[in-house]
């Protein structure tokens, strides 16, 4: 193999475990290196997709964002009307609700997909009821990795402190004085804030310890750092990986990579670029350092596919496309 190929899957290891805290979180305890070029064994598997059109198109028309609920297996859309749908065997849609919410800025599903975040409010897809999260919500999350039939926690920000939501009950985790923080959960007992990052600075960040009540500054700046600055080691050529074009799975990820190396994070989540990709599946076998990389879909001139969201439906994988905001399936198998 190309050691071009080689380089680009040890950079999207790298990258994914830094912004989803998944492959080698005890890198956050101080170990400058997360994983080494060195010493890994990284494969092609050459085997074909089995079906002759892969890739379908599943919704006419756009979408703002979509989820999976893993117990149901259903589907739901939300538009930028507010309006969700349940899809049901990708075919069979119902309006689930449509509560006219307008500007849709956030859709931030539970762990098993049973609820989800949309603009600071919760929307039970068993009850389709509306929760709007307490007065003064800045920022939330949900809990990482609930099991199935488990009630999914929330830990939220106001102006004054960060809080705890289950079963309709609020706790106070502990005060500060917050100033457009950003949050996230990776881990049951480590909950991390983080100002916004930019290209320009490090962000400054926070990480508590809600099992110890500890709170310790500065352990992400230089995880953004590496994260938006990453390149491939090819000379003349850079190599951006961008984080939300990839979906961490038990047993490796799935990945959109761009065929564009002078993306930057920043210019992409504002939308001034789009991306013509190819989407891999790497499994990865951390103990053993074996990698082995899988090429479901080939970018194409004629119909470029700029994917986000990415998440898994039985053996498919669903995504958008940003060119036209629609949901598509790929084939896995």
């Amino acid at each position: 193999m190309r050691r071009f190929f080689l380089i680009v899957i040890i950079i999207v290891i790298i990258a994914v475990g830094i912004w989803l805290g998944y492959l080698a979180w005890k890198s956050f305890s101080g170990a400058e290196t997360i994983i080494e070029e060195e010493g890994w064994a990284v494969t092609e598997n050459k085997e074909i997709i089995k079906s002759d059109n892969p890739l379908k198109q599943i919704t006419n028309t756009s979408i703002a964002n979509f989820w999976v609920n893993a117990s149901s297996n259903q589907i739901f859309l939300i538009n930028y009307n507010g309006k969700i749908e349940k899809l049901e065997n990708l075919k069979t849609k119902t309006t689930a609700s449509d509560n006219g919410l307008k500007n849709i800025s956030q859709v931030m599903p539970s762990p098993d997909g049973s609820k989800v975040l949309i603009n600071l409010t919760i929307f039970d897809g068993i009850t389709n009821i509306w929760t709007p999260l307490p007065a003064g919500t800045t920022a939330a999350v949900w809990s990482p990795s609930a099991n199935l039939g488990q009630v999914p926690t929330i830990a939220y920000l106001t102006n004054d402190g960060l809080y705890n939501l289950k079963d309709g009950k609020t706790s106070l985790i502990f005060k500060l004085n917050n100033r457009d923080l950003q949050i996230t959960w990776p881990v049951a007992n480590e909950i991390y804030l983080t100002e916004k990052p930019t290209e320009a600075y490090n962000a400054a960040s926070w990480k508590f310890n809600i099992k110890d009540k500890t709170l310790t500054r500065g352990v992400f700046d230089r995880f953004w750092e590496k994260l938006i600055n990453l390149q491939y080691l090819t000379p003349g050529r850079d190599f951006n990986i961008l984080p939300p074009k990839c979906l961490v799975v038990e047993k490796g990820f799935y990945c959109a990579i761009p065929n564009n190396s002078e993306v930057t994070l920043n210019n992409y989540l504002k939308r001034k670029v789009y991306t013509n990709d190819d989407i891999y599946f790497v499994s990865v076998d951390i103990e053993k350092k074996k990698a082995q990389a899988k090429l479901l879909l080939g970018a194409s001139e004629t119909n470029p596919i700029d994917a986000i969201n990415l998440s898994l439906y039985k053996d498919k994988l669903l995504f958008i496309n940003r060119y036209d905001q629609r949901l598509y399936s790929l084939e896995t198998k």
